[in-house]
């Protein structure tokens, strides 16, 4: 016999995630990730990983953080979107060198909330993936 399923309860947890961020470039839209958005359109991939919505679609750099361009191991990236591959891109294009973290292999479609949001009812606490130590 199943144990009673246990109501609904909030969790909470502090973590401190230090991360030191190296100098980059200041962000501006490279034509590799300018196609690589129009292929996840194309494709039907252009709604929230997390949700499934499609409103309020930003594209989260998944296998490695645009800081971290220009020193990302590109094998090792192309291991990862590989290994971890969401959409499918990362076995379809196994044969191709993997040449930038733009490359639609390396990315997510996520909505505001689940990249960059913030839950300003409980002050402040993040909502995104951002706010998670996940990225660093």
């Amino acid at each position: 016999m199943r144990d009673p399923i246990t109501k609904i309860h909030v969790e909470s947890r502090v973590i401190h995630d230090i991360v030191i961020d190296p100098d980059h470039a200041a962000r501006k839209e490279s034509t590799t990730f300018r196609k690589a958005k129009e292929r996840l359109k194309e494709d039907g991939h252009y709604k929230c990983f997390i949700c499934g919505t499609d409103k309020s679609i930003q594209i989260h750099h998944f296998v490695a953080e645009f800081m971290f361009e220009n020193i990302a191991d590109l094998n090792k990236a192309k291991e990862v979107a590989e290994t971890f591959d969401i959409y499918g891109y990362g076995n379809l294009l196994k044969s191709q060198p993997l040449t930038s973290i733009e490359d639609v292999r390396c990315l997510m479609a996520l909505c505001q909330t689940h990249h960059t949001g913030v839950d300003h009812e409980d002050g402040g606490s993040g909502t995104g993936i951002h706010s998670t130590t996940f990225p660093s």
